[in-house]
């Protein structure tokens, strides 16, 4: 069988049955469709984290006390939770030019956390 057959097989199987052929298409292309509507959420959705991750700034640290193995044990709260604490005099301590020449601001906050019943 000829490819030019095999194209006039297939023109007339798609004749005798356009509902048939109809249906077909209009499925892929709602499939495509939604290929495409599901990977530009996915992409708007990556932007928009990208875009709040950067907007904290790559020249902001944040210090909080406890140590790494108190945070892996019970995740980020979990530091709070010890019984290491920063102090006022931690947060001077670092706006002191000389003893941490590279800082150029601090903001001491204080954050509690109650479990309500």
């Amino acid at each position: 069988m000829t490819v030019l057959e095999s194209l006039r097989v297939a023109f007339r199987a798609l004749a005798a049955n356009k509902l048939r052929a109809a249906l077909t298409m209009l499925g892929i292309i709602i499939g495509v469709a939604a290929v495409i509507a599901l990977m530009s959420a996915g992409e708007g959705v990556s932007t928009f984290i990208a875009e709040q991750f950067q907007a904290v700034g790559t020249n902001l640290l944040f210090v909080v006390p406890g140590s790494l193995s108190d945070a892996s044990a019970g995740g980020p709260m979990a530091m709070t939770a010890g019984g290491a604490e920063l102090t006022n005099s931690d947060a001077e301590a670092l706006r002191d030019p000389l003893r941490a020449p590279d800082v150029a601001l601090v903001a001491p906050q204080v954050r509690n956390v109650t479990v309500v019943a």
